[in-house]
């Protein structure tokens, strides 16, 4: 028998094609024989009545090897979209019986002992700082869940951090992803297709229209230039149609997004210095103090660090480990 019930079988509501569930294992004592191949044996049993009115039984056997000491087999097996899913359902459930601040210095433990045990450095000379690539994305998985809704529960109320957290806990990698760090998508009149840009405030330009995806909420933020641009109507002008088509392409394809989501994502249209901006600035990163005067996007007046400041302190706490 396993688990914090000390049970082996569990019950779900429901189960759809996104729906997962995280099994959390420890290893005993290693054997005496390091040379020796080891490898752990699990089966599930999923019994579930179909929507045909049938009575299903699907079982899944796996063998999974161990890794050898010498960490190589570790990084090369290692899936860094997955460990942040894993970590962020963990700290959640951390959350129902532990301070919050308690929940973020485990955040930061772990963090800096998977980068220093990893990455390649030579001792307090955080300019030889290198993280392998299998490795590059996780401190930024970590920085934006840091920042969720998931742990920052101000100004939410306790039905709606415990309905997003219950989402977390049951959804797929790929979705899961977006909600700790969403998508963010850049439309320019220059441009005929989107781009992916970075989630930081400097992509917040006043000549674009960015697309934010956070899986709970899709954003459309005009920049202040053009919603100068709609505010003159010169999209209902015939010589600039190119201006209307790019108003339209991001609320299409917020709507195909929005279609085919379970539960449906709130829609918000905004602007900049509109009211409802505020949900694409709580999730960007802000700009670092030292660029902030000189950067294109707009200005945010917060304490959170950036994600460039978080990483170089990522990097000072390995190096000095």
């Amino acid at each position: 028998e396993t688990g914090c019930g000390g049970r082996s079988r569990w019950a779900l509501g429901s189960l759809d094609d996104n729906a997962t569930a995280a099994f959390y294992f420890d290893l005993r004592q290693e054997s005496e024989h390091p040379g020796t191949a080891r490898r752990s044996i699990l089966q599930f049993q999923t019994a579930y009545l179909h929507p045909a009115g049938q009575k299903r039984l699907r079982v899944t056997s796996l063998s999974i090897p161990h890794a050898a000491p010498d960490l190589h087999d570790i990084l090369m097996g290692f899936d860094q979209e997955a460990a942040a899913v894993v970590v962020a359902r963990l700290a959640v459930e951390k959350c129902r019986e532990e301070p919050l601040e308690d929940v973020m210095r485990w955040l930061d433990q772990r963090l800096i002992r998977l980068c220093s045990r990893f990455a390649d450095y030579r001792q307090g000379e955080a300019e030889t700082f290198c993280l392998p690539p299998q490795l590059h994305l996780f401190p930024q998985f970590m920085y934006h869940l840091r920042r969720s809704q998931f742990l920052q529960t101000f100004n939410a109320s306790p039905d709606e951090s415990a309905f997003v957290r219950s989402v977390l806990l049951r959804e797929s990698t790929l979705n899961s992803i977006v909600m700790i760090q969403p998508a963010l998508l850049q439309y320019s009149i220059n441009a005929d297709t989107p781009v992916p840009v970075r989630l930081e405030a400097e992509s917040m330009k006043p000549d674009v229209i960015l697309l934010l995806d956070g899986f709970f909420h899709v954003v459309v933020w005009r920049g202040e230039q053009v919603q100068d641009w709609v505010d003159h109507g010169y999209h209902e002008r015939e010589e600039y149609a190119n201006l209307k088509a790019l108003l339209q392409a991001p609320a299409e394809d917020a709507k195909l997004i929005i279609a085919g989501r379970f539960p449906a994502p709130r829609y918000v249209s905004t602007s900049a210095r509109g009211s409802q901006e505020r949900f694409v600035t709580c999730r960007v990163s802000p700009p670092d103090a030292k660029v902030q005067g000189m950067s294109r996007g707009v200005t945010l007046l917060t304490d959170d660090v950036s994600l460039a400041v978080f990483v170089e302190h990522l990097i000072q706490h390995c190096v000095q480990a």
